[in-house]
């Protein structure tokens, strides 16, 4: 006869096996979830950046500069210039200000030059927009015109720039007073020096500087008698100035690298900083973000999260990675509380990013209990 005691817990030691089972199957599932999870949240760069890829990097923010700063910022109420000792035949350069008469609305790349030509320059090399404001001599005898056509990168800007007439046209006879050249559209205000812009004694140049194509023109403000602008070459050598000054000056705030420039790098949780480790990908991430901090940044930060959740429709352009969110989203809530520490959602890193930009960060690589904390900060 069976014993009844035996036969009694033979199913309860089966089903505390069955719970043992599922547990270790859990706890090693969410591991498994974690580790790949991160692994693919992490994406491998070059080892070290060359002297191109330093300059791609500082380009990003260059290139972006246009959108975020204002009109006003683009071009200054005022600008210095100078006058050359040599013109004014002096030991020393006489120091001149332009004021600007008016800012244009931004414009598309066929309506803010002159010629249909240009135009179809701007437009090949993949222009997104000009900008125009114009100005005048203190004296208001002189009046210019700058324009800034927007290009998608320096080569570009460098190609549509070549592209260009680059004379400087002047109209020597009256046949060719009412020819423009190829270049910006100068910019009309009714009552004010522009309005009286004569086209006939007319300066026109450009110039490439970083993804920005700087083109300009001046000519005399008032009615005076039509000569070439070169008959005159104190004229000739203040129009000049007057010009290349504004240009320069609007170039410079567009162009130049951001010496208060803040970057912040997403690497991934895991990163080797001392690039000695046994995992490849966390030394070659840790020498990536050892680059960084050595570029000439204000500031760099390295955000390091694990696991990133999508929100706010947020998609990855990877379909791997959108299937395996898709997947893994019920599970999410549990991972989240299981393992709080390694777990951000975008827009948390939306957030941190933002405040660190604005305010920065008491260390510069964040892991994700920090970037947890300056998110909401």
């Amino acid at each position: 006869m069976a014993d009844p005691q035996a036969s009694g817990n033979l199913p309860r030691r089966g089903a505390r096996g069955r719970r043992a089972a599922a547990l270790i199957a859990l706890v090693l599932g969410l591991a498994g979830f974690v580790i790949s999870a991160t692994g693919m949240a992490t994406q491998l760069l070059p080892r070290r950046f060359s002297a191109a890829q330093q300059r791609q990097i500082e380009s990003w923010e260059i290139a972006g500069r246009w959108q975020h700063l204002t009109a006003g910022q683009i071009f200054p109420a005022s600008v210095s210039y100078q006058l050359s000792a040599e013109v004014l035949q002096d030991a020393t350069p006489l120091n001149l200000n332009a004021q600007r008469v008016a800012i244009a609305p931004q414009s598309g790349c066929g309506s803010g030059v002159t010629t249909a030509a240009a135009a179809s320059v701007l437009r090949h090399d993949g222009c997104q927009a000009v900008l125009r404001a114009t100005y005048a001599d203190a004296t208001g005898s002189y009046v210019m015109t700058v324009g800034v056509a927007v290009l998608p990168s320096a080569a570009a800007a460098v190609k549509a720039n070549r592209s260009l007439a680059q004379p400087r046209l002047t109209a020597a006879n009256q046949s060719e007073a009412g020819r423009l050249p190829a270049g910006v559209l100068v910019v009309r205000y009714h009552g004010t020096a522009a309005a009286m812009y004569d086209y006939s004694r007319q300066i026109s140049s450009s110039f490439a500087d970083g993804p920005y194509l700087v083109m300009y023109a001046a000519g005399y403000a008032d009615s005076r008698p039509r000569v070439p602008v070169a008959s005159d070459h104190y004229a000739d050598a203040e129009m000049t100035s007057l010009a290349e000054g504004v240009a320069q000056s609007v170039a410079g705030t567009l162009a130049r690298l951001n010496p208060a420039m803040t970057f912040i790098y997403v690497s991934g949780a895991s990163t080797d900083s001392s690039e000695r480790g046994r995992s490849m990908w966390a030394r070659v991430k840790g020498r990536t973000e050892n680059a960084l901090l050595r570029l000439p940044f204000a500031a760099a930060y390295m955000f390091r999260p694990g696991i990133i959740e999508p929100l706010d429709g947020i998609q990855s352009r990877t379909a791997g990675y959108r299937v395996f969110y898709t997947l893994a989203k019920p599970l999410l809530p549990l991972v989240r509380w299981i393992f709080p520490n390694q777990i951000l959602t975008t827009r948390q890193i939306g957030h941190a990013m933002l405040a660190v930009a604005r305010n920065g960060a008491p260390k510069r690589i964040l892991e994700t209990r920090d970037i947890r904390a300056v998110a909401v900060s």
